[in-house]
């Protein structure tokens, strides 16, 4: 009996691989993203291979407030161990109120554990034409 036992114990452990990931990877920084309803922006995500094998690890957004469309012309990229990979991507606004909005950035690779990163978005109030005239006037004065 205890001969079945270790051997149905050895046989789960083999089966279950090793307990830590050699593949990891962490979304280390989203650019801060500030925008106007109805109107696009740019931003970059970096991911950080922190495990010792690279592999194509992809960018999922979660948690995505309605009105917000996300886009990475290269969503797939190889991340080496170790090293730091940049992804370019945007994000188009619909007809969003002002305020905070928060969006959840993972980056899914195979046999990876989760590497998420909450990010914001700043939707500002539009500036009207007169007032956008005068503050780069009273800059440009300010500079002279």
């Amino acid at each position: 009996m205890k001969n079945c036992f270790w051997l149905v114990l050895l046989s789960l452990l083999l089966l279950a691989g090793p307990a830590d990931a050699s593949g990891w990877f962490k979304v280390i920084n989203v650019t801060p993203i500030e925008m106007t309803a109805n109107s696009e922006a740019n931003f970059t995500v970096s991911v950080k291979g922190m495990g010792g094998e690279r592999a194509y690890v992809e960018l999922v957004f979660r948690n995505r407030s309605e009105g917000f469309d996300f886009t990475c012309p290269k969503m797939i990229k190889n991340v080496f161990p170790a090293g730091v990979t940049d992804y370019s991507c945007s994000v188009k606004a619909g007809d969003v109120a002002t305020g905070n909005y928060s969006f959840v950035v993972d980056a899914a690779a195979p046999g990876a554990r989760p590497g998420k990163l909450t990010a914001y978005i700043n939707v500002v109030e539009e500036k009207s034409q007169a007032e956008g005239i005068y503050n780069s006037t009273v800059g440009y004065l300010r500079d002279m």
